[in-house]
């Protein structure tokens, strides 16, 4: 991926008031959420909509992925989110 660095790593556990995210990466704005398989419920799809709509109000970019995703197609996920990151860290150089 030539010059680019990937950004500080991010926070675990971070609060964006009024929630509590996965892990926010402060210095290109971006929030990860893993989501478990109570997520796949009404209620959380209503709730996980209405909280990534304010987080994206406030210029944040939310990106989700399964817990499953995450320990049992590993590869895949670091490769999305590394894509999501220099897209992210280009963006925020070129402005």
């Amino acid at each position: 991926m030539g010059d680019f660095d990937f950004p500080s790593p991010p926070c675990g556990q971070h609060v964006i008031e009024p929630y509590i995210v996965d892990f926010y990466c402060y210095e290109i704005g971006l929030v990860i959420e893993l989501d478990g398989s109570q997520y796949g419920m009404d209620d959380a799809i209503e709730y996980d909509a209405e909280r990534t709509k304010f987080l994206e109000a406030l210029g944040l970019t939310v990106v989700r992925y399964w817990n499953y995703d995450v320990l049992g197609r590993t590869v895949v996920v670091l490769e999305d989110l590394w894509r999501v990151c220099f897209e992210l860290k280009s963006k925020s150089t070129s402005t």
